[in-house]
């Protein structure tokens, strides 16, 4: 591999005990099954291979080297200190607070032991901090903003399953990165002189506050990977006039048809669980 190729890689996040030489807790993975197996399974979650832009140092700097020398289909396995990781605990990012500098990340979440919380305020570096509850006393309430994995040795373990080639795989990986998931494909033109691509945003970038963040990292990583001196994204509409009721119908149409792709993906996820139960209690049936 290459800086600046995207590929696509399932992974499992490990704590790591260095001195048995053994994996401890897994923490997060791409396989639902490995998930399950571990018992950190959640309905809600995506179990999907992830895609990576080589020479970001993501997910961590080390990985990010190891995948200069790894190779498609080949299981890799890399230890990484707290430093290499998520950092040593820092005794510092432990401290009481007022009820009133702090609320729940989960609204209606209690203020209890163990809860995740986020400063009202930004700190001096410009960043909301959050944290997990230790004590609360009533009117203190001691966090700690240290990452939860913070002072722990990990292992990460992956597999590069592919890495994209066609402008068309390429395109499409970046926007499932950046923006949404389920967007595999996006229609495009090149134009001649092969100097400018010319993408046609998906209709539900029209209406989503959320594409505008987006968008910014969505160019950077076609910058990063595309070798053209031009990118232009083109919104496109109908030239009827239409009346604001035909308007508003036709955008409601475009929200009801993205929720309904999300929809079959969960129902397909769901019966995909029961299926692999009801194997289980069949095959407990006849042993």
């Amino acid at each position: 591999m290459k800086k600046g190729d995207i590929i696509s890689v399932d992974y499992e996040l490990w704590i790591y005990d260095k001195e048995k030489g053994e994996k401890v807790e897994l923490v997060e993975t791409t396989k639902k099954e490995v998930a399950k197996e571990q018992d950190i399974y959640d309905e809600n979650a995506k179990y999907e291979p992830v895609n990576i832009i080589v020479g970001r140092e993501k997910p961590f700097r080390m990985v990010d080297q190891s995948f200069l020398e790894a190779e498609i289909g080949k299981e890799m396995e890399i230890i990484l200190s707290p430093e290499e990781a998520f950092g040593k605990r820092d005794l510092k990012k432990i401290r009481f607070c007022r009820k009133d500098e702090i609320e729940p990340v989960e609204k209606e979440m209690p203020l209890i032991k163990g809860a995740k919380v986020k400063t009202k305020a930004e700190n001096e570096e410009g960043k909301i901090e959050v944290g997990t509850i230790l004590i609360n006393t009533g009117r203190r309430i001691n966090v700690d903003f240290n990452h939860p994995l913070a002072g722990k040795t990990l292992l990460y373990k992956y597999v590069i399953l592919k890495k994209y080639q066609e402008l068309s795989e390429l395109v499409g990986a970046i926007f499932s990165m950046y923006y949404l998931s389920r967007i595999k494909k996006v229609d495009y033109t090149v134009s001649e002189d092969n100097k400018t691509l010319r993408v046609k945003l998906p209709d539900i970038c029209k209406i989503d506050i959320n594409w505008m963040t987006a968008k910014l990292a969505v160019i950077s990583g076609m910058r990063e990977t595309l070798e053209f001196e031009k990118i232009i994204f083109e919104e496109e509409y109908k030239g009827k006039k239409k009346t604001e009721e035909e308007h508003t119908k036709e955008i409601s149409v475009e929200i009801e048809t993205g929720l309904q792709e999300e929809k079959k993906e969960s129902k397909q996820s769901r019966e995909e669980d029961c299926s692999e139960e009801t194997e289980k209690v069949y095959n407990k049936r006849n042993i």
